[in-house]
């Protein structure tokens, strides 16, 4: 949904030789359930498929980092409970916490010690 921080993200990583990809696209996997607020529509709504975009899906990634803007993190671990694969990690910078983990277990998220 910000095609400049795309942009951003490509010349960093040609700075530094990566072969990291970056897409435009909602993070948001096809079929899922997941109560949402704006700005997480789904692709059924009219969003690029990010995942298609990457030739993946969420269940192939072994850790997602985010940055969700303030009252999006709990979307966020819902959306990442039922999407990702176990054992998978999510990590995100939250608001008056910081930099916080969990790992997906079971159907469940377990809160993990960064340190």
């Amino acid at each position: 949904r910000e095609p400049e921080l795309v942009t951003l993200a490509e010349e960093l990583a040609a700075d530094f030789e990566s072969d990291a990809r970056f897409v435009v696209g909602t993070l948001v996997p096809t079929g899922c359930t997941v109560p949402r607020i704006p700005p997480f529509a789904s692709p059924e709504e009219g969003e690029t498929d990010a995942y298609a975009e990457l030739g993946s899906s969420l269940a192939e990634f072994d850790v997602v980092y985010a940055y969700p803007w303030p009252g999006e993190a709990d979307c966020l671990r819902g959306i990442f409970r039922e999407s990702a694969r176990d054992g998978a990690w999510l990590i995100l910078a939250e608001e008056g916490f910081g930099w916080r983990g969990w790992e997906k277990r079971e159907e469940e998220l377990l809160p993990r010690d960064l340190h």
